[in-house]
């Protein structure tokens, strides 16, 4: 796994944190147990992960991309939420981007708030998700950006094991919501 710096904004400039310091102040083995029990749905990720993705053909079949992605995901804020950083494989197209999610259970809603973004987009989405047997399933609503159109995204995680779990990304227009088109799978074997 890649070496990485943190940094925190400060006034009257940023702060910068080597990633062994930060290891003490931001990333934490475990969640907390003040935590909402729920933190280990999405903690049952935390370590590393090697991702092969897929893209729809017009056949219908899936064609695997020919890279590997990684995706990292961490316990942080003493063990309250869960941050994932997604870095492209080699060979990847010059538009995919390093990206994280930041990922807090709410208790009162029973269901998770989180972000995302990427040094590409200077923008979060926002969506919240839902564990339900054996599934975590994310929703939000994507803005126009670039070619991409505004949507309705539904985002799944399933067959989930200690060492593997599969991921799609599917879409719907934002007046609809019953019908979704996949666009994107994943498969996830821990590294």
């Amino acid at each position: 796994m890649r070496d990485v710096k943190i940094f925190l904004i400060c006034l009257p400039g940023l702060l910068f944190i080597d990633s062994a310091i930060a290891g003490n102040v931001l990333i934490v083995d475990a969640g907390n147990d003040q935590a909402p029990p729920e933190i280990v749905q999405f903690g049952q990720f935390e370590g590393s992960w090697l991702c092969q993705g897929f893209n729809p053909q017009e056949d219908g079949s899936w064609k695997a991309n020919p890279w590997v992605s990684e995706w990292a995901w961490y316990y942080v804020l003493d063990g309250y939420a869960v941050q994932d950083v997604w870095i492209p494989g080699a060979g990847a197209p010059p538009g995919a981007a390093t990206g994280t999610n930041l990922r807090i259970f709410n208790p009162e809603q029973k269901r998770w708030h989180m972000v995302w973004t990427t040094h590409g987009q200077n923008e979060f989405d926002s969506f919240n998700a839902e564990f339900v047997d054996g599934v975590i399933v994310m929703h939000g609503e994507m803005p126009q950006r670039g070619q991409r159109n505004p949507h309705l995204a539904q985002i799944t995680f399933y067959n989930i094991s200690v060492e593997h779990f599969d991921w799609k990304y599917e879409f719907s227009p934002l007046a609809d919501g019953q019908n979704w088109t996949e666009a994107a799978r994943l498969a996830c074997e821990r590294s």
